[in-house]
């Protein structure tokens, strides 16, 4: 008797067999599960009861009877505690070989569907070689995407992607990219999922710094919505890797399918389906939610921003993350003094501190200097293409400067994915594009500056340093009241700010972050907190400057002062060092304050020398031991003097009128 050949509704039949054992496996990985937080607990108790026992075990005063129930105990507390371990490792081991059998069905699932999807193929083959019917359609339509199919097994047989910090890891390595095995999750994963899923805006734009894991995300994104209790009944997927390819996971039938846009135009126009297009420009007409993720490249995104998407930013990566990811994934590819010293250079982008050195073919025993060269040298042709005018293009928005900008200049972000502004990738960065405008004396720099919103201020002034100030008397005279003092300022991060909520960002007034005012007509020019002492800045080439007492108590409200509580308020006049000895502070009718002007009477005075040698570097800013900027460079601290009051050097008698006309070209960007 003839074998009957397998149809649709055999193949179906196993498929029901599968899920039935997968549903089957879930259970026992939960009650497994259930058993080990119990015995963990019994592991834990049975621990603090030794401890307990230990502490008691020590008194001086116990007699023999008491030492000897102690003693007993001790022993008992010991057997539960080996009985609970023993537990924890047999039933952790279970687990795993739970979860492990419940992946290999979802595999045999995958190849089931696979066979019955090609049983399907082969029916409307021998449809078309009779002739054409109706519904038939030219072409060799969708096909079944083993290895995405694959992927997607995987993602679903992981009950729960691994929270911030984690790995995941894929076998087969990564379809776009197979060179990669492992995505790791970073902590901003998570709350951009969040933010994707419970916004209001139907099409979402995903942009940032290239090479800080966007593409990583786009794993992370699909695994979190098959995880959902409804996923969405299609997720369509284009990437700018595989051409016209279009991809679709059908959820119900658990498999990924290739074809290309029209293929698959149902369902773009389910209105539940979701359409990922990574850079690619996507096709608008789509019913679908639309989600774009792409390089800051307004050609690819410019249809969609101007249909009213909304665009979220994703942050570069902190030193410690990098270093976290090292560990997880890179540490026996890539040395972690390396991948410290690459972030000195590149910044926060894991695709430079971390990937491309993983791939060069290192030698363990050389030094770090001789590795760092040839991994620098895409950083230094990228200096060597941009121009100054081209950075101050770039610094002066996304689509202005050239694509090369996009190592020296990165994209910082605020609050929920916001855009904050752009600034340079590092100080090694910032030095390079800062000595080459010097080049051009100081007029170079101004211009640069003027062009720059307040972006190389920031950066001149966050490096830090110590500073000579002459501090001045209260009284009505506002006459010096000593000899110059150092005024020492730890490194800092800077930040524009519009209102006063910038500042106060999750209800406290930011540490060490140099506040710039975005608004022209701010009555101050910078703010710092650093510990107690809240430092305002204000700038002037002028020979004299007037003091109000009721004009500064409306500068500490829009400041949000009075929330302070015990701090030092300090305010500092930065005047050109050729005018300093014959500048003046004069007292309006106001000054001193009185009684209903406390916040002014607590304000102390001084005048701030701004040369070229008036800063110098802070003892632990040479040793470089802040983990979180790498160490400033005397390089660095020079600029940043002739920042808070730039002047020429003086020749053999230069006019005070040369020295005004060039700081009065730096006060425009301080303005």
């Amino acid at each position: 008797m003839a074998k009957r050949v397998r149809d649709s509704a055999d193949i179906q039949s196993d498929i029901d067999e599968v899920t039935k054992r997968v549903d089957d496996v879930e259970a026992q990985v939960e009650q497994t599960e259930a058993a080990v937080e119990q015995a963990t607990q019994d592991r834990n108790f049975a621990r603090a009861k030794l401890r307990e026992i230990a502490k008691k075990l020590k008194r001086l005063n116990l007699c023999e009877q008491e030492r000897s129930a102690l003693v007993a105990d001790q022993q008992s507390c010991v057997a539960d505690l080996t009985a609970a371990e023993n537990v924890v490792e047999r039933l952790s081991k279970d687990k795993e070989q739970l979860r492990e059998e419940k992946l290999q069905l979802r595999e045999k699932e995958l190849q089931l569907r696979a066979e019955k999807l090609q049983l399907r193929e082969e029916k409307q083959q021998g449809a078309s070689a009779a002739g054409p019917g109706v519904g038939s359609a030219p072409g060799a339509g969708p096909t079944l995407d083993a290895l995405w199919s694959s992927i997607m097994a995987r993602l679903r047989a992981v009950r729960e992607l691994p929270v911030g910090s984690g790995v995941l890891t894929f076998k087969s390595g990564l379809p776009v990219d197979p060179t990669y095995s492992s995505v790791y999750i970073r902590a901003c994963y998570g709350p951009l999922f969040e933010e994707l899923i419970t916004s209001n805006y139907k099409n979402m734009i995903i942009t940032g710094t290239p090479g800080i894991g966007k593409s990583c995300f786009v794993y992370y994104l699909v695994g979190m919505l098959v995880s959902l209790p409804e996923p969405p009944p299609y997720i369509l997927l284009e990437h700018l890797t595989l051409d016209d390819e279009m991809l679709c996971y059908d959820h119900a039938l658990g498999q990924v399918l290739s074809g290309t846009r029209k293929d698959f135009k149902a369902q773009r126009n389910h209105p539940k389906a979701l359409y990922i297009s990574y850079g690619i420009a996507p096709n608008m007409s789509s019913r679908a939610r639309i989600i774009l993720i792409t390089l800051p490249r307004r050609a690819t995104y410019k249809e969609m921003e101007k249909s009213g998407a909304r665009i979220l930013y994703m942050p570069l990566w902190s030193l410690e993350e990098l270093l976290d990811c090292h560990a997880k994934v890179y540490a026996s590819k890539v040395p972690e003094g390396l991948a410290e010293r690459l972030y000195e250079h590149y910044g926060g982008v894991a695709r430079y501190v971390l990937g491309v050195p993983s791939l060069a073919k290192l030698t363990a025993a050389a030094d770090l200097d001789s590795l760092l060269q040839p991994l620098l040298q895409p950083l230094i042709k990228a200096l060597d293409a941009s121009s100054p005018a081209q950075v101050q293009a770039g610094l002066g928005g996304l689509e202005m400067g050239p694509e090369a900008s996009h190592s020296l200049l990165h994209i910082v972000t605020k609050g929920n994915f916001e855009l904050s502004h752009l600034y340079f990738a590092s100080p090694f960065v910032g030095n390079a594009i800062v000595a080459r405008a010097l080049k051009g004396g100081l007029n170079g720099l101004a211009t640069m500056m003027v062009g720059t919103h307040g972006a190389i201020r920031g950066y001149l002034f966050e490096q830090g340093g110590a500073f000579r100030v002459v501090p001045i008397s209260s009284d009505k005279t506002l006459s010096r009241a000593g000899p110059e003092t150092d005024l020492e300022l730890p490194s800092c991060t800077s930040l524009s700010f519009k209102d006063t909520q910038d500042i106060w960002a999750d209800g406290d007034f930011h540490e060490n972050v140099y506040f710039m005012p975005v608004q022209a007509n701010f009555p101050v020019d910078s703010v710092l907190l650093v510990g107690k002492t809240l430092y305002l800045f204000l700038m002037t080439v002028a020979d004299s400057k007037t003091v109000s007492a009721t004009a500064l108590p409306s500068i500490f409200t829009q400041l949000g002062v009075e929330k302070l509580e015990n701090v030092d308020l300090c305010l500092y006049y930065v005047v050109p060092p050729d005018i300093l000895n014959d500048f003046q502070l004069r007292a309006d009718a106001s000054w001193p304050p009185g009684n209903q002007q406390l916040l002014a009477a607590r304000t102390r005075l001084f005048l701030l020398k701004g040369d070229a040698e008036a800063a110098r570097l802070l003892p632990q800013q040479q040793a470089g031991v802040n983990r979180q900027k790498p160490a400033a460079t005397v390089a660095a601290a020079r600029p940043v003097a002739m920042m808070v009051a730039p002047v020429a050097k003086r020749a053999a008698a230069p006019s005070s009128g040369r020295v005004r006309r060039v700081g009065g070209q730096l006060l425009a960007f301080w303005r």
